[in-house]
């Protein structure tokens, strides 16, 4: 669909103004080039039957080209839904590993805003066995800009609850923690329905009025949910 619309206007550019159709393909602003070139055409003043033939056509190529692009500002994914290996790393004393899983939903407002919940399940074997939970929700912001990478950052808060106290962490109750991170999506196939995500979050985890320095590096698969190129 590019390639015909460009066609068609550097072809009607050159017969408005010669020269200007081989300025158009090399143009790297093309909407603008064309608009420039059309107040050329107009001070021109009068013009034949078939000039202004090629004029409206060349106005249904621009009126095409708008309409592309707010098509393509509007294909931004309504959602999407991610499920990832996330260890945990507790970082205060002496590090506790902890496997772990999460799943993640965002909805986008735009396409660079959104609003994204996780959730998140670890257990490990610091002294005993140990298991605990996540749960942070808060705004996601998305650059859509690159072919197939799609890099996001989040600010997400909530709570948490751990199963034993142990290496700076309170059991027994529910605390309050945030994470702060980000990661990229990889496109993946010709639809990008799926991508690739590889994510990096640092956790601090409230206990007894501090706050314990945690990381969680993620890997998994995400799942978009309605329209998918961006």
């Amino acid at each position: 669909m590019k390639s015909v619309w460009r066609q068609v206007t550097a072809h009607g550019l050159s017969r408005l103004l010669p020269g200007t159709g081989r300025l158009f393909l090399h143009s790297r602003d093309k909407r603008r080039c064309t608009l420039l070139c059309l107040l050329g055409a107009i001070g021109r003043g009068r013009v034949s039957r078939k000039e202004m033939q090629m004029r409206k056509l060349l106005w249904a190529a621009v009126a095409l080209s708008i309409f592309a692009a707010v098509c393509h500002a509007q294909n931004t994914p309504q959602a999407d839904v991610a499920v990832e290996y996330s260890p945990l790393y507790v970082l205060t004393g002496y590090t506790i590993w902890m496997n772990g899983a999460s799943g993640t939903v965002a909805f986008n407002a735009n396409n660079w805003f959104g609003v994204a919940g996780d959730f998140g399940v670890y257990h490990g074997y610091p002294s005993e066995s140990l298991t605990g939970e996540t749960y942070t929700f808060g705004p996601r912001f998305s650059y859509r800009k690159l072919d197939r990478l799609l890099p996001f950052a989040q600010v997400l808060f909530g709570g948490s609850h751990f199963s034993a106290s142990s290496g700076g962490i309170t059991g027994g109750g529910t605390e309050f923690s945030f994470s702060v991170g980000g990661g990229g999506d990889i496109g993946l196939g010709s639809r990008r329905k799926f991508a690739l995500r590889l994510e990096g979050d640092y956790f601090g985890i409230r206990s007894n009025g501090s706050t314990t320095p945690s990381a969680r590096l993620s890997v998994g698969m995400v799942y978009r949910i309605g329209k998918t190129k961006y």
